[in-house]
This record gives C-alpha cells, sequence and structure tokens, in this order.
C-alpha cells in the first residue's frame, strides 16, 4: 500500500519536473561557418546532418 503510494508520488513529481523545463533557451553558438556559401548543394545538405552551421537547413528533412 505505502509503496504504491510512493511510487506514484514519484511518477508524479518526476513528470511536474519535465514538464517544467523551457525550451526558450538562445542559441550561442557560433555560426561563424561557410555554410551557405558552398557551392555544391547536394554536399551542402549532406553536411547539414553533421555541421552546427546546417542545423537551420537540416530541420524538417529525414535523417540520412
Amino acid at each position: 500500500m505505502y509503496m504504491r503510494s510512493f511510487f506514484c508520488l514519484l511518477f508524479f513529481l518526476t513528470g511536474i519536473t519535465v514538464m517544467a523545463q523551457d525550451d526558450d533557451n538562445p542559441d550561442y553558438r557560433s555560426k561563424k561557418d561557410n555554410f551557405t556559401k558552398m557551392r555544391e548543394k547536394d554536399l551542402q545538405s549532406d553536411l547539414a546532418a553533421f555541421a552546427m552551421a546546417g542545423i537551420d537547413e537540416s530541420t524538417g528533412k529525414l535523417p540520412l
């Protein structure tokens, strides 16, 4: 009885903690790469999955 209520309380508190995290953190990563200046567009789309500068381009695309 006590063990079941303890685990229910633990599960509830864990769920509240996970939902309380904010996703509004600013992106301070450097985008000084010459990623957008690449002439080979097929290579640029492949590198978007791995390069920090390609994060914006790789969102919404299927993984490699």
